[in-house]
């Protein structure tokens, strides 16, 4: 029987959250949002991963 190898795997991340942004009107708020700047992220959940390499771990 074959023992198990241990491999490094790269993997892509899709993450969706939702934030609090403070701004006088949508537009603002949108292009805070752009720019990463928001205090906090409220909830968030992976959406989607893609696996993009998988590499043999030497011993």
């Amino acid at each position: 029987m074959n023992e198990p190898k241990t491999y490094c795997v790269e993997l892509e991340v899709t993450r969706t959250v939702t934030a609090v942004i403070e701004a006088y009107d949508a537009l603002v708020a949108r292009e805070k949002a752009s720019n990463l700047e928001f205090k906090h992220q409220i909830e968030g959940e992976i959406t989607r991963w893609i696996v993009k390499a998988v590499d043999e771990v030497p011993e």
